[in-house]
């Protein structure tokens, strides 16, 4: 399994337009082979946080490479003041 956790700080004036467009991606990539999770959660901070699960890193370079992931991408630049990517591999898994 491969671990993705994305945090995006986005400007306050676009936060509602941000948070349609980062649904609607989720709910696009859950279609993809190899997505098996795409969460999305925001803080009290009002940041941001993606937490996105994939078979190995070969589905998560083919979610990059997707049309609604560059569409969504390039749509919604402006609005992030701030992003970080932190890749993760699984040791163990607690789930069913």
């Amino acid at each position: 399994m491969y671990t993705i956790i994305v945090k995006f700080e986005v400007e306050k004036k676009y936060l509602n337009e941000f948070k349609n467009a980062i649904v609607k991606n989720a709910q696009m990539s859950m279609e993809e082979v190899g997505c098996f999770q795409f969460d999305v959660f925001i803080d009290k901070s009002e940041v941001i946080t993606l937490y996105e699960v994939y078979r190995d890193q070969k589905a998560f370079d083919f979610h990059l490479s997707s049309t609604h992931f560059k569409s969504f991408s390039e749509e919604t630049a402006h609005m992030v003041r701030d992003k970080s990517v932190e890749p993760f591999e699984m040791l163990y898994f607690s789930g069913k």
